[in-house]
């Protein structure tokens, strides 16, 4: 049996509910939830139900577009959509790359969050410099939620060059970049969707169309947190 009460406190609406085993008269859960504005009342509700359902707090029943606006003003988290941050990793030739077994990477990223789609940026430094722009799926909502994705960008990788030096009748060893657009194939793992920090974890395929055909498998993990507009754009 579930019971419970509804009540306005100051500018506060507090939802008071209990589940009781009616067989046994055990208290199974006994929460609330608090709304700023009757509008939230609708996440209140969907909230209580899972709870009630699940048998679990109400507070271990959040999800991406479930949060309420008393949550994010107590506790200063969970409120923006846009997070940024920097993550590192590895780049693993698969072709081209001076023929290297693995290049140490890092990249500045930010990603912009709708219910289960995400939008990332990234500007990094992968054997040159990279930029690019890549659309998420996201599938679930809860806090721990892989995703799948593609991206676009343009990548100048840097690349050995030797020329003939006539004076010492041997050759000189040249940096020079190769640049190229750049395709990518995303997938990873993203955590802490609810909070206004996260941590990404990322497999990229990645394919740069210059004179070197350069392909490669990038593994990075980041750490981001809430901001504002990063690049511009997110």
């Amino acid at each position: 049996m579930v019971f419970g009460s509804l009540n306005k406190l100051g500018e506060k609406i507090i939802l008071q509910y209990t589940l009781a085993d009616v067989a046994t008269g055990q208290i199974l859960i006994a929460d609330d939830l608090s709304a700023l504005r009757v509008e939230d009342l609708d996440q209140v509700v969907k909230r209580v139900a899972a709870s009630i359902v699940q048998q679990v707090p109400a507070a271990k029943t959040v999800e991406v577009g479930l949060v309420t606006e008393q949550e994010s003003e107590e506790t200063k988290t969970r409120k923006a959509n846009s997070s940024y941050g920097i993550a590192w990793g590895y780049l693993y030739p698969q072709k081209g790359y001076d023929n290297k077994d693995q290049v140490f990477v890092w990249d500045f990223r930010s990603v912009y969050e709708m219910r289960h789609i995400a939008v990332d940026a990234v500007l990094g430094a992968r054997q040159g410099v990279a930029i690019n722009v890549g659309f998420l799926y996201v599938p679930s909502t809860k806090d721990f939620s892989p995703f799948v994705g593609v991206g676009i960008g343009f990548h100048g990788v840097s690349h050995e060059q030797y020329y003939p030096d006539d004076y010492y009748y041997g050759d000189y060893q040249r940096q020079e970049a190769s640049d190229g657009f750049e395709f990518l194939l995303k997938g990873g793992l993203l955590a802490f969707r609810t909070y206004d920090f996260r941590v990404i974890a990322t497999v990229e395929y990645s394919i740069t169309l210059n004179d070197y055909d350069d392909r490669a498998i990038v593994l990075t993990i980041g750490v981001m947190r809430g901001g504002k507009k990063v690049f511009g754009i997110f």
